[in-house]
């Protein structure tokens, strides 16, 4: 190996480039992602101490400030979470030139945020090796709903519902391990509560057993009732619903039941 290899490969010159490759571009909530990292030698041997991936996604903080009126406004900033890391592997040896392949299969968090609107999830490669100019690796993939999760939005939209808006920020919800919940908003476009409700906001926390459900069901204001209900914001009923894979047959008429019973109210 010539003086100038090494001295260039001391500097980040013709090190080793890392290049991660994912399987499938949608992957459901409740699976894994499956890929591999592609490791290509520099100009001389190297050694590697750690190769890792991390999942990250985006959120947005919402930030309070007061103006010299008096008047709170509010602005909204990206942020990065980091769901989770893994160790791919470690303390190896990469020759000139050698090609290296690392398959790896990870679970994806279960507060991982659906891919839709502004939301983004991505795989982080981080090569831990001196001086390298090509040490990481930034792949964006799709997060498609879990079956649990997705059932709930089939039942919606076979009632006439239609997604209309997504937010995922910043919450102080104490049962999740993230620091931001991702809300969703339909609207009914037909069917039977398309003169009845406003809108059904959602958000859904996940454990091993089921997903848990918390809605805001916004009512049509109907006549004096209604008008009183705007009023006195009363409109807006909060609910929990909780779905576990031995119900999930039944979720169309839970739900329907759900939203008649609320809507007959007023």
């Amino acid at each position: 190996m010539s003086f100038l290899k090494k001295a260039l490969g001391a500097v980040g010159v013709g090190a080793a480039a890392v290049d991660t490759i994912i399987d499938a571009q949608g992957v459901c909530r409740d699976a894994c992602v499956r890929g591999r990292v592609i490791i290509t030698g520099g100009m001389a041997q190297q050694t590697i101490k750690t190769l890792e991936i991390a999942h990250c996604c985006n959120y947005q903080q919402v930030l309070s400030s007061e103006t010299s009126e008096g008047e709170t406004t509010s602005q909204r900033v990206s942020e990065v979470c980091e769901l989770s890391r893994f160790c791919i592997a470690e303390n190896f040896v990469i020759g000139e030139g050698e090609v290296k392949a690392f398959p790896f299969e990870l679970p994806l968090h279960i507060s991982t945020p659906l891919t839709i609107g502004k939301t983004e999830n991505w795989l982080e490669t981080d090569l831990d090796i001196d001086f390298s100019l090509d040490k990481n690796d930034r792949d964006i993939f799709s997060v498609l709903p879990d079956a649990l999760s997705g059932a709930f939005f089939n039942t919606l939209e076979t009632l006439g519902f239609s997604l209309t808006e997504v937010a995922c920020e910043t919450s102080s919800q104490a049962d999740i391990d993230v620091p931001f919940v991702q809300t969703f908003e339909m609207k009914p476009t037909t069917g039977d509560y398309h003169s009845k409700l406003d809108e059904v906001a959602f958000f859904f926390v996940v454990d091993s057993t089921g997903v848990d459900v918390f809605l805001e069901i916004d009512r049509r204001g109907r006549g004096i009732l209604g008008i009183i209900a705007d009023v006195l914001d009363t409109d807006e009923t909060r609910l929990q619903l909780r779905i576990t894979p031995d119900g999930v047959n039944a979720l169309d008429d839970v739900v329907d039941h759900l939203l008649a019973e609320t809507t007959a109210r007023y």
